[in-house]
Formats: C-alpha cells, structure tokens, sequence
C-alpha cells in the first residue's frame, strides 16, 4: 500500500514528527551500512524536509546526509549540508561540533587548510559541545597543524587533549601516540619514549591502540640504544594483535614491520 500523506513517510499514522523523522533517520543509517547511499539520501532528505520536525533531528539528518553525500564523492555537497546544520536555529551542540569536524575534514580534503582549522576551532569553542568531540577537534586540529609544519602547534594541541578532563581513554592514548611521534620527529626521543610508557600505562584504552602504543614504544626503546627493552615491547605488540579483529591485527603487523621490529617468525622462535 502506498502512503499519500508527503508529512508521514513512513505511513506511521498519528506518529510526531520527531518520531517518524528518527525513524527516517535509522532506516537511512540501515540502508547507508547496506550500500545503497541513494535510498539513504532519499530517507535523510525526508526526515530534513518533514513539516513540524523540531531543529534536534533536522541537524542529525543534515550530518548524516552530508556524510552520505561525502561517500558518493559530492565534497560541495558534504560541505553544503554540514554548514545548513551548523547555521540551523536551534540545533543542540553534539550534531553542531560534529557537523564542525566533518566540514574542517572535507575542507582539507578540498585543499581548504585554513577553512580546516578554523572549523576545528570552532568545534573546540563550542559551548556545551561533549568533552568526546573538542578532544576529537583537538586531535584533528593538532593532525593538521602537523601536516602543515606547525609542530609546536600540534604539540600544544595533542597536549591540551591529553589534559582535557573526562576526554575518552581512547583518544587520550592517540594523542600521547601522536605528540610522542611529533616529539622523536624534533629529536626529542626522551619525550617520544615517555609519551609511549604513559600510552601504555593508560586504563581503558581500546586494545587496538594500545598495541601500536607498544609498537611505538619499542621503537623509542630501539632508538635510545635499549635493544632488550625495545623487543619485549613489539614482541607485546605483536601478542596483542594476535587477538584483534584482522584488520586492527594487520595495522599493528605493518606497524612493526615499517619499524623492523619482530614478526611473527621471531617471536615463536623466541630470538
């Protein structure tokens, strides 16, 4: 049966327009997961253009659509619907600082490196913005401060995540990763093994990370003249992602093997 009412989509009489357009919401996120971004285009676009929808499900459906978009190759497109949901009257801070990141991300896709940390500033100076995002704007500003050959910038911003209270363990283990190869890249070997030990150290970090935490320790080990230390941290590596899913697992691999570290080889022979 079809549905003639353009302000119900879903046929879900008498349901709020909140309602039917989160459920347009998921229904796009299902179909995007299956590869079919034009049907979650579609769905995105009818929860955006619902009559009566408040500003909350609009903002989240402007970010999915643009990262839809994003996917098909349509960086202007992207980049329109990411800055609708920032200009959107009343959209809440989490869908605003997270419509920030993805624009400062296809901004420096475009080549657009100053509209990239502009936006990544903007999503750390966002009021009310979660602790999870500034940390992630944070790790993304410090990124591309580094690619741009600002390393004292990155430092300060990898550290200010570091510091950052209630930032998620497994960006705080990243940022120490990244300040720590920022470091060995200045010279500072001392500072990059004390960012990898305190990456190490952490509780609650994601398996994954930890793992290229020891990798990267054993390669500050390896560059300090400490031969044995430096093989029992990759060898710890190497352990750790024997049980990864297989893609993190064979990150962590290539890791150690663009470090020469141990391989698998080694290890079962123990030298």
């Amino acid at each position: 049966m079809s549905n003639e009412n353009p302000s119900n989509p879903l046929g879900t009489q008498g349901a709020r327009p909140d309602q039917v357009a989160h459920e347009l919401i998921s229904r796009g996120a299902t179909k995007g997961m299956r590869g079919d971004t034009s049907g979650a285009i579609a769905d995105l676009s009818a929860a955006i253009e619902l009559p009566g929808v408040t500003p909350e499900p609009v903002a989240v459906a402007l970010v999915n659509r643009g990262l839809a978009k994003s996917k098909q190759g349509d960086a202007a497109g992207a980049i329109a619907d990411y800055s609708a949901a920032i200009a959107l009257p009343g959209a809440p801070p989490e869908p605003v600082a997270v419509a920030l990141l993805n624009r400062g991300v296809a901004k420096g896709r475009e080549g657009d490196k100053a509209g990239e940390l502009a936006d990544f500033s903007a999503a750390i100076a966002l009021p009310g913005a979660p602790r999870g995002l500034v940390a992630q704007a944070l790790m993304s500003r410090g990124m591309a401060k580094g690619e741009q050959g600002d390393a004292a910038g990155a430092i300060a911003d990898y550290s200010a995540a570091i510091e950052l209270p209630d930032a998620p363990p497994g960006l705080v283990v990243q940022a120490l990763i990244n300040r720590g190869a920022m470091k060995g890249m200045q010279g500072d070997t001392e500072g990059a093994h004390a960012d990898f030990s305190a990456a190490t150290e952490l509780q609650g970090a994601p398996p994954y990370v930890v793992a290229a935490a020891c990798a990267n320790l054993g390669m500050a080990c390896r560059a300090l003249g400490r031969a044995t230390e430096a093989r029992k941290w990759q060898e710890r590596a190497l352990a750790m992602a024997r049980h990864l899913p297989a893609r993190a697992a064979e990150q962590v691999r290539q890791l150690l093997e663009e470090m020469g570290g141990v391989n698998e080889g080694d290890a079962a022979r123990g030298g």
